[in-house]
């Protein structure tokens, strides 16, 4: 059992950093921890595994050159990321590393962190149903936001503006991926098939 975060250079095998989460108090000793890679560093979720869906979850932002600290920032809810690549989930972070979105279901909203100074930017109200999802783009300009069977909405990053939604995405999205510019994007969704008298 460890409570190190560790990172390797893939092309040497040699360490790169070890760094001891400081585990939050209020959680109790059952912890668990989801993390990604994203630029020069490694961001990682500490939450509650006691079943309390409403229990505060701590992100950690670490450098992978010396494992010093860079931020962290508490949300309430859990939220993890995914290991398959542009497939859309409770948690992600931009390519570079600066921010972190979360949408834990037991809150129905999206948190957007700045990684850098640690800090809150915006707070997006979900209103469908089922797990949401959150996506960056490549240039980290952009958050797209999934809800079960409701258009793909985005959002400009730093401030929170909402733009135009995806109107044509009403299904299940599973995978996204966007161009690196962001101007183009790519859906895999799960669509309902109906009969002649429109049953499912």
């Amino acid at each position: 059992e460890t409570d190190r975060v560790s990172a390797w250079d893939a092309d040497t095998g040699t360490p790169l950093a070890a760094k001891k989460i400081k585990w939050p108090a209020d959680l109790g000793k059952d912890q668990a921890a989801a993390g990604t890679l994203a630029g020069d560093r490694t961001i990682w979720i500490t939450q509650s595994i006691n079943g309390d869906r409403k229990a505060i979850s701590t992100a950690y932002s670490f450098k992978l050159t010396d494992g010093s600290e860079v931020s962290r920032v508490q949300f309430t809810g859990l939220a993890e990321f995914d290991v398959i690549q542009h497939r859309i989930w409770s948690a992600a972070a931009s390519r570079d590393g600066k921010y972190l979105a979360v949408a834990p279901e037991v809150n129905k909203s999206v948190e957007v962190f700045d990684m850098e100074a640690g800090k809150r930017l915006h707070t997006q109200k979900l209103t469908g149903g089922g797990d949401p999802g959150v996506y960056f783009t490549p240039d980290a300009k952009t958050l797209y936001v999934h809800e079960y069977k409701k258009p793909l909405r985005r959002f400009d990053v730093v401030t929170g503006n909402e733009l135009p939604a995806i109107v044509e995405s009403t299904g299940s999205t599973e995978l996204i991926a966007a161009s690196t510019d962001g101007k183009l994007l790519l859906l895999r969704e799960v669509v309902d098939k109906q009969d002649a008298k429109g049953k499912v």
